[in-house]
């Protein structure tokens, strides 16, 4: 099996010029020597850095493969920019001492390993046998499932979600676990709408992307689904488009089965962005079948989903 990691990497730029363009080079190093490098691509190469706009945040995912060289234990992580001139952009600290920061400047605070002005994070990267592996992962999904059966459903995601990073491009292995730890953390997240009705919105929300099958979801859902309807339905004859949009759209978070709720949002979203028909719609029977293929092409778009599995880069060390 080869051996990989998982590693995500957020970086932005203030220039819109290609002259301020740079590359980003990770390596990992163990006693100032660099045991093997990356070059990540901006962008995936897909954009260079100056047409991302100002502020915008490039999230890049990569899968890195680890040459056999690198051997068990903990390593550090350095990052090193080239500009578009082929010379090393050297870092800011922006006044932090050397002390309150968890990453060192290659060459200025410690030795260089790759080159001077390199970031490195001390014992960033851990390296360890399948066995091992195997083991903290197991241990990873039962500590999820108890912490969300405790109620700490965040702690429970962000669990799951470590572990899904020690797997990188392991498909088989997550759909495998991932059923066991969807459902408690689901449950999570309906017992803290229970406990949270003003928020019950974002709460089924984040329960419906873990699993949406929970038996006792639909009757929980009902009287909110059932207000939301009629106050929905309300603003749609008073013609208040914003506010019966806002009200079908949440009818359609908590049950995404109301078709009715659908077909209102849709008409409000219509008159709000002064599309509306100019007289009413035909009856169901003397729609065209236009109309009408139309109408079933419409369909709820499926809650975005964290896959570091998916989304990642593979890339071979040089």
């Amino acid at each position: 099996e080869r051996r990989m990691f998982y590693l995500e990497v957020g970086v932005s730029t203030r220039h819109v010029r290609a002259s301020y363009d740079f590359r980003m080079l990770v390596f990992l190093a163990q006693d100032h020597t660099v045991l093997a490098s990356w070059d990540l691509p901006p962008g995936y190469d897909w954009m260079d850095p100056h047409t991302w706009g100002r502020h915008k945040v490039f999230q890049g995912k990569f899968s890195l493969s680890l040459p056999a060289n690198v051997p068990q234990g903990e390593h550090e992580l350095g990052f090193v920019l080239i500009d578009a001139h082929g010379e090393v952009m050297q870092p800011v600290t922006d006044g932090a001492p050397e002390n309150e920061r968890d990453w060192r400047i290659g060459g200025e605070e410690i030795p260089t390993a790759f080159a001077e002005g390199e970031v490195r994070f001390p014992k960033a990267l851990r390296v360890t046998s399948l066995e091992a592996r195997e083991d903290a992962s197991i241990k990873g999904v039962e500590r999820a499932i108890q912490t969300a059966r405790d109620g700490r459903c965040e702690e429970a995601e962000e669990t799951w979600w470590n572990v899904r990073y020690r797997r990188p491009q392991d498909r088989a292995w997550i759909e495998s676990y991932e059923p066991r730890v969807a459902r408690p953390i689901a449950r999570c997240w309906l017992n803290q709408a229970r406990e949270n009705p003003d928020e019950v919105i974002a709460l089924i929300e984040r329960t419906r992307s873990w699993n949406h099958q929970l038996k006792d979801l639909p009757s929980f859902t009902e009287p909110f689904v059932l207000d939301r309807m009629e106050r929905g339905e309300t603003a749609l004859s008073e013609k208040n488009w914003k506010e019966a949009y806002r009200l079908f759209t949440e009818v359609l978070t908590l049950d995404p089965s109301v078709s009715r709720a659908r077909r209102h949002a849709e008409t409000a979203r219509a008159w709000r962005l002064g599309i509306g028909p100019e007289t009413e719609a035909p009856p169901e029977e003397e729609a065209t079948d236009a109309d009408k293929d139309e109408r079933d092409d419409l369909s709820t778009p499926e809650l975005p989903r964290k896959d570091p599995a998916g989304d990642a880069q593979a890339l071979e060390a040089p």
